[in-house]
């Protein structure tokens, strides 16, 4: 939990709001083992609910460098098939 945060806007307008949380003990997403959590938003207006949002999300950092990828510090080999487009065969 972040806590309430508080913004004022007139009417009509239109405004970038960010807040910054240190979280010390995230869980890292990684592809076998997904770990998501959800963050509920709601906006009220003297004391009334107007809108809330949950939204899913991961903790996860990708890096590339040269021809090395790191997923959240450790190297990864990546894997794929190219599928070309039917009948194009150069």
């Amino acid at each position: 939990t972040f806590g309430a945060q508080s913004v004022s806007l007139a009417a009509n307008e239109q405004k970038d709001v960010s807040f910054t949380y240190t979280w010390t003990d995230a869980q890292k997403w990684w592809p076998d083992a997904p770990f998501l959590y959800n963050l509920n938003t709601k906006i009220s207006q003297s004391g009334v609910l107007r809108d809330e949002e949950t939204r899913r999300f991961g903790f996860r950092e990708f890096k590339v460098a040269g021809k090395a990828f790191t997923l959240n510090g450790v190297t990864t080999r990546l894997r794929g098939d190219y599928v070309g487009f039917p009948g194009n065969y150069y």
